[in-house]
């Protein structure tokens, strides 16, 4: 297994042992306490099974005020320009600030679970903090425009491009997070944690949670969208070097993607897998239950023994097996496993392939990234942007904008294909773009959408295009 340059644990210092709380010992970063906790599940890191969870939710300013503001640029100025070690010097001992209140200064709004938690027991979560922000890429001066970008495009010989679910809200898919995304919908029918149902432990016990709700992700379409034809078109032109791929829709397939080109982070409804006994199918085997509500059980295990149940006899509580049952039992037996969606729950490793494309190296030699339709707010996936050379360009291109970074050039749209069609145009691929959104395999309304619609390009400076629609402000 390669190693996970997302794993970046920082050091304790000599600066850590003056701290004058006689509770306090260099190892407690790794105690069992609440901000320990809330650090690893940060970190996402591989040994703690990737726990999937939205590492912006922590990093909330609690106000606008300007002075606030000032005091926060001021820290973290010298956080950059003395080094961690003489941070905690001059703020914990010289000026002997509380852990609690440096990380309101810091613009950290703390979950209130930690609300009653001991000063000192927040230090971890501090130490984690001032890692982060001392890893926060800074915004590269000299590429701020539409020109600026086309001239990278052009230049460029390998391109990564990362994907979330933005990419395909213009064939009509939900994205997870936008006030009409799916989570919203689980949260309207009463769900009351969204993100429980792609608990890996959750589904073991109760499938029928995932269920109920998967319909509203299976894709109702096999056709790619101009955004999805725009990453095939870099293949094309020999510039794509990685795309990686949050969606679970495998539409990116459908453009003729090469293989080897894909990285599916959190896996896809390509294929599906038996909890029980591990027999894999097609994912489209499951579609018809899904689409039914109805829980989808495996063909292949728990067929019926040759012995029957007497009547009469007592018959055992419903039980839904996972992979470490071990009951032997006739009853067991005949009992089938649940088919699982080859998708990534919360709780599950992403696949190796993606850690063995972080770990390779390959990534150092990226001249541009490009980020479609995600909030990046999804460790570990969402790191990949601090494993990318910082001098590297970065561009992003998605419905709001990110907090927790710096990219280059920022556009901001309704649909994202509308960003790229006038990308093409301004780089001389139009008609390129044209010729892959032509095939059949191309969904025509997106299609008719993104080259049709006339738009409206506001520039904010220093870097940041909203394109909306000329009509309506968006369509």
């Amino acid at each position: 297994m390669a190693s996970n340059p997302l794993d970046n644990n920082m050091p304790t210092t000599p600066v850590e042992e003056k701290i004058p709380v006689a509770s306090y010992s260099p190892s407690s970063s790794g105690s069992s306490s609440g901000a320990s906790l809330l650090v690893d599940i940060m970190c996402g890191s591989k040994e703690t099974e990737d726990e999937e969870v939205d590492s912006d939710e922590w990093d909330k300013p609690e106000t606008e005020n300007i002075s606030d503001l000032d005091e926060r640029s001021e820290m973290v100025r010298y956080l950059r320009a003395s080094g961690y070690a003489k941070f905690l010097e001059k703020y914990l001992i010289e000026e002997e600030l509380p852990v609690r209140s440096i990380l309101k200064k810091l613009g950290i709004n703390l979950p209130s679970a930690l609300e009653e938690f001991e000063d000192i027991d927040l230090l971890p979560l501090l130490k984690e903090v001032l890692k982060r922000e001392v890893a926060r890429r800074i915004k590269l001066p000299h590429f701020n425009t539409f020109e600026d970008v086309v001239n990278l495009l052009k230049k460029a010989k390998n391109v990564v491009v990362l994907v979330g679910a933005g990419i395909s809200t213009s064939l009509g898919i939900l994205d997870f997070r936008s006030d009409n995304g799916f989570y919203a919908r689980l949260a309207r029918h009463g769900l009351s944690e969204p993100s429980e149902m792609f608990d890996i432990h959750t589904f073991r016990e109760n499938p029928e949670i995932f269920y109920t709700f998967a319909r509203d992700l299976l894709p109702e379409t096999n056709h790619y969208s101009p955004s999805h034809a725009f990453i095939r078109l870099l293949e094309k032109k020999n510039k794509l070097s990685t795309l990686f791929t949050q969606n679970i829709d495998n539409l990116e397939k459908k453009t003729g993607l090469s293989d080897n080109k894909i990285i599916q982070c959190h896996g896809s409804f390509a294929t599906a897998t038996c909890i029980k006994c591990k027999h894999k199918v097609d994912g489209s085997e499951l579609y018809e239950d899904i689409r039914n509500q109805r829980v989808s059980y495996c063909n292949e295990c728990g067929k019926p023994p040759l012995k029957l149940r007497r009547v009469g006899q007592n018959k055992k509580e419903k039980h839904y097996f996972s992979d470490g049952d071990s009951e032997s039992s006739e009853d067991d037996l005949a009992q089938p496993g649940i088919m699982k969606p080859d998708i990534t729950f919360f709780g599950e490793a992403l696949p190796d392939s993606f850690f063995n494309k972080v770990g390779s190296g390959e990534l150092e030699e990226t001249d541009l990234l490009i980020c479609i339709g995600t909030s990046l707010k999804v460790a570990p996936v969402s790191e990949l942007i601090s494993v990318i050379p910082p001098t590297t360009p970065q561009i992003y291109i998605s419905r709001t904008p990110v907090r927790h970074t710096q990219f280059d050039v920022n556009f901001l749209s309704p649909y994202c294909d509308w960003v790229i069609v006038e990308i093409c145009k301004r780089a001389g691929w139009l008609n390129e773009l044209q010729a892959l959104c032509d095939l059949p395999e191309c969904h025509s309304g997106s299609k008719t959408r993104a080259f049709e619609t006339d738009l409206d390009i506001k520039f904010e400076e220093p870097s940041t295009y909203h394109i909306t629609s000329t009509t309506n402000g968006s369509c």
